[in-house]
């Protein structure tokens, strides 16, 4: 082995005659981005070896990289050989999924002793967790770096390793998981003491870390290596590549899943890696593994009072199977096991199997809904000898005003002393009892939720609850399911026939696939607290407080974001998902409503010119283009049931990519033949159209004649009528003179502007100001485009900091007379013609405190979440 030959893999060609600080951080530094980390042998048939000479020959001849065991032992050969003082030690990973660390030591490290101090040196961690500077080894400093902070703190003699990470713009979310982008702020990373280690100490965990079939390493092929700015990593298919700091605390996360065939391009050309041997990329999940192997060694059938005991916190006794004990217990099952469909809106299959649930509620620590919660609840109390038996429900259907013709719920009757109890822990939400029922006919049984009662007639019982007055605070968002069902709410019903667990085997599979179920369109997760509920239906967390005033309960709701809803599940249902959630709440959409919000009253028996314009005027006098979300911490999505659910019961605006889809879907829902086109927006800073399609419009066709309906431009160039789509025509509108322009099948859309009054001097060369008096628009073509043809282009504009969007707040509305506008804290007012051939344009500029109560007094407003607004200088007038 020669240090020269490793210093040419390395390219590192600076002084090595004084091993000081800054030469050992200048090897380091080339060590971790010319080596990567990388398990692949495990993943090409090859076996992972200890031995120094076969270490060195596949890093340095064979320009290969390695895991911990490989980088720090050869590097612990390089800077012994320079004459540094370096120690082995031995490290326990934390794992993020268990949330806690290794119960054996699995990681190698490096201290080197400089002047009588201690510098950890770990070449071997990978990913964003690879530190790029020797750390010194002193407890609770900050210590920061180009990819975060990282921090030492010592407890008893045991060394904790921690990195402090910056936010993360990731513009591909469509390939963005938990896995891909870690939500934590502060991550734990290893802990360690100082013994000494020697590699002896570490091949049989090389050997296990390379062959057990929960091993992370055997799980998921790896390759990490440190660039000049960042991290770049290839996990199964996956590619991520991170730049550290690319803007104020924030690192730019960019994730693209590869084809088969891309893989060995990819790792000769981004990580420098050519492999003898066939490559097989995976990425599994670590805990289906180990459950898988667990049953393959018939463990996993263990399944033990004790530990679902410790899952719902229940220390209490079990001795007597009395009503007291099973109040208690069954207290702590809805205090602890949500109320949940989310496997359904992730991905994965329900099982009605008892080992199968109770592996997902006991040990993944997950919720179920009735089939897996009031199952593995039968189990528990039948374990420790109650009489119980299963029972099943036909659910009260609200809208249909009726109970289901079939069986859809399941519920226990729990025999105690001679009387029936009915004992239900899967019905969720304000509706879950926390006592189990008397079963008794005509009752009032009062709870903490409200009253319950049963109603029995002629053999089949009804099951009811008398609800409370609800109080909503102002700042709290209102219900979206305020459906007003009287004081009385029927629950279900049901007959005391016994049932087994496969009497609903089919129904299991039913409401996962049936699309009119209503668990399929709506993600639910619920969990009873002590005074309380929590409840999370699709983006909307309501948080509920029973009796908070004299028969009042509180109710506080609260629109989350697609970022904000994993955050939610973990701190507040104690849920962290293996998949990725997609959110959904789907109410059925409908034209009254969205004419209810636009005030339009008219007819709609003919798909006529007529017609369309009146509904499109009252459209845009009532729907504001904005784009206040991104300055609200918001994402905008282009899914129309989220476009609808923001403008139409949200009573927001959006921009052309949702207030035109949302147009479009009124049309064509009342029968005229629409469809979407793109758009190129011009841009006066430069004088060209852009050069990606940005703007989404609509054309519809009448009695042959094609009209552009575009509602989603705003300001002055926002047309009031639809206009005939024909070349070189001036079609005089209330904003000015439109024209088409057509040439070689390209359409351009230009306006002719009045002269402008400006009251206030102050303002009259105001870069809002257009100077011209014909505004090119923008151009398009007739090739018909759909939704998934703007998602690229909807992550841009609120991301990029190049985009208008993201450096303007911008909020217009047109009104009777012309159009009002707030770009950042400038308001300005527009009356069309207030004299001949002249506009009158008044400006004023407000204060942070008054934009709030202008959006609301002006455009109608009201904002969920606190507006940043912005109005860096460029290229948008009015």
């Amino acid at each position: 082995m020669d240090i020269k030959e490793y210093f040419a893999r390395i390219s590192y060609r600076g002084s090595y005659d004084k091993p000081d600080l800054e030469t050992l951080t200048e090897i380091f530094q080339h060590h971790i981005r010319a080596v990567p980390f990388e398990n692949l042998s495990i993943h090409c048939g090859e076996s992972i070896e200890l031995d120094l000479a076969a270490t060195y020959d596949k890093i340095v001849k064979k320009k290969r990289g390695g895991w911990c065991m490989e980088n720090n032992h050869l590097l612990s050969w390089v800077l012994k050989t320079l004459g540094y003082d370096v120690t082995l030690l031995g490290s326990k990973v934390y794992v993020p999924e268990y949330d806690a660390y290794a119960d054996d030591i699995d990681h190698l490290l490096l201290k080197v002793v400089l002047c009588d101090k201690s510098y950890i040196v770990d070449g071997g961690f990978g990913m964003a967790y690879q530190m790029w500077q020797p750390m010194e080894l002193i407890s609770g400093k900050d210590q920061p770096q180009t990819p975060g902070i990282f921090r030492f703190l010592e407890e008893n003699g045991i060394w904790y390793l921690e990195k402090v990470k910056r936010k993360q713009c990731v513009p591909n979310q469509s390939v963005s998981t938990s896995h891909n982008v870690d939500k934590e702020v502060c991550r734990r990373v290893y802990l360690f003491t100082l013994q000494p280690r020697d590699i002896e100490e570490f091949r049989a965990r090389n050997l296990h870390l390379q062959t057990a079939p929960d091993s992370l390493f055997v799980t998921k092929s790896i390759c990490s290596l440190q660039t000049a700015d960042g991290v770049r990593a290839l996990v199964g298919w996956k590619l991520t590549e991170i730049m550290y700091n690319y803007k104020d605390n924030m690192d730019l996360v960019e994730i693209r899943i590869l084809a088969d065939e891309e893989m060995e391009k990819t790792l000769k050309e981004k990580f420098n890696i050519t492999l003898d041997k066939k490559f097989v990329p995976i990425n599994t999940s670590r805990h289906w593994i180990e459950l898988l192997s667990l049953l393959r060694n018939g463990e996993a059938g263990k399944m033990n009072i004790p530990e679902y005991f410790a899952r719902i916190s229940y220390d209490g006794s079990h001795k007597d199977a009395d009503l007291q004990t099973l109040t208690a217990i069954f207290q702590h099952h809805i205090q602890a096991i949500p109320f949940e469909n989310l496997s359904m809106h992730c991905g994965e299959t329900i099982e009605l199997d008892l080992q199968s649930i109770y592996n997902k509620i006991v040990r993944k620590k997950r919720g179920g809904w009735c089939l897996e919660s009031n199952y593995l609840l039968f189990w528990a109390l039948q374990g420790i000898g109650y009489d119980v038996c299963i029972l099943g429900g036909n659910c009260y259907d609200p809208a249909e005003k009726a109970y289901t013709a079939h069986i859809n719920h399941i519920l226990l009757k729990v025999e105690i002393k001679g009387s029936s109890y009915i004992v239900d822990a899967g019905f969720g939400g304000a509706y879950q009892a926390w006592q189990p029922v008397m079963l008794i006919s005509g009752k009032d049984q009062p709870q903490i939720p409200g009253i319950f009662r049963f109603r029995e007639d002629n053999g089949i019982w009804y099951f009811e609850k008398v609800k409370r007055k609800h109080y909503i605070p102002k700042e709290s968002d209102p219900p979206t399911d305020a459906t007003d069902m009287g004081n009385i709410r029927k629950l279900y019903s049901f007959i005391l026939k016994p049932r087994h667990i496969d009497d609903f085997q089919e129904l299991n599979t039913y409401l996962q696939v049936s699309p009119d179920n209503i668990l399929r369109k709506k993600s639910i997760c619920t969990l009873q607290t002590t005074e309380g509920i929590y409840a999370l239906v699709g983006w909307t967390f309501t948080e509920m407080k029973y009796n908070y005033m004299e028969d009042t309960d509180l109710l506080q709701i609260t629109t989350l974001t697609d970022e904000e809803v994993e955050k939610t599940l973990k701190e507040k249902f104690n849920i962290v998902l293996e998949n990725k959630l997609e959110p959904v709440n789907v109410r059925d959409m409908n034209l009254e409503e969205y004419f209810a919000r636009t005030g339009y009253k008219g007819s709609l028996e003919n798909q006529d010119l007529e017609t369309l314009t009146d509904i499109f005027q009252h459209h845009i006098r009532a729907v504001p283009f904005e784009n206040l979300s991104i300055h609200c911490g918001e994402k905008i999505t282009l899914e129309l049931e989220h476009v609808y659910n923001k403008i139409v019961r949200r009573k927001r605006g959006g921009w052309c990519m949702e207030n035109n889809q949302l147009l479009g879907w009124v049309l064509k829902c009342l029968g005229y033949d629409a469809s979407f086109l793109g758009a190129y927006v011009f841009n006066p800073h430069k004088n060209a159209y852009a050069n990606i399609m940005t703007h989404l419009l609509v054309k519809v066709v009448i009695d042959g004649k094609a009209y552009i309906v575009d509602g989603g431009f705003g300001v002055s160039y926002q047309m009031w009528q639809p206009m005939e789509l024909v070349s070189g025509k001036d079609q005089p509108q209330a904003p000015g003179v439109f024209r088409f322009t057509e040439k070689n099948a390209t359409w351009y859309l230009e306006k002719m502007r009045r002269k402008q009054y400006i009251p206030n001097q102050n303002f009259s060369n105001s870069d809002l100001l257009e100077k011209k008096e014909c505004r090119k628009v923008y151009m398009f073509s007739l090739e018909p485009r759909t939704v998934e043809d703007f998602r690229f282009q909807c992550t841009y504009l609120q991301t990029s900091p190049d985009s208008l969007f993201t450096k303007k707040s911008i909020c217009t509305l047109q009104t009777t007379d012309g159009f009002r506008a707030l770009i950042g804290w400038t308001l300005t007012e527009t009356t069309y013609n207030y004299k001949e051939n002249m506009d009158l344009v008044e400006f004023i500029t407000l204060k942070d405190e008054e934009v709030e109560k202008t959006l609301k007094e002006k455009f109608n407003i009201t904002l969920e979440r606190k507006l940043i607004p912005i109005n860096i200088k460029g290229f948008y007038t009015i």
